[in-house]
């Protein structure tokens, strides 16, 4: 179930989001609320990065790992004319 919220925004910021939901043909709702999930996301993202790199930090690739993937790589331009 929806909730209504009341947030308080400077007025140069409220006209350009203003401007953007008409332009954008939308409410102020519903510019809000994707603005909240592009945000949320955005967080998630910011985050798994920073465990992947403590993850690679306590422990590091050694180098059998990435010869493994070397090995597997085709680098061969199968396009070039000869």
């Amino acid at each position: 179930m929806p909730k209504t919220i009341c947030i308080t925004i400077p007025e140069g910021l409220l006209n350009e989001i203003d401007k953007t939901v008409a332009e954008l043909g939308t409410d102020r709702s519903s510019f809000a609320r994707h603005a909240f999930e592009d945000a949320l996301y955005r967080a998630w993202v910011e985050k798994a990065e920073q465990q992947h790199a403590r993850a690679y930090a306590h422990q590091p690739e050694d180098a059998n790992e990435m010869a493994l993937w070397e090995s597997a790589q085709d680098w061969e331009d199968h396009h070039a004319t000869r």
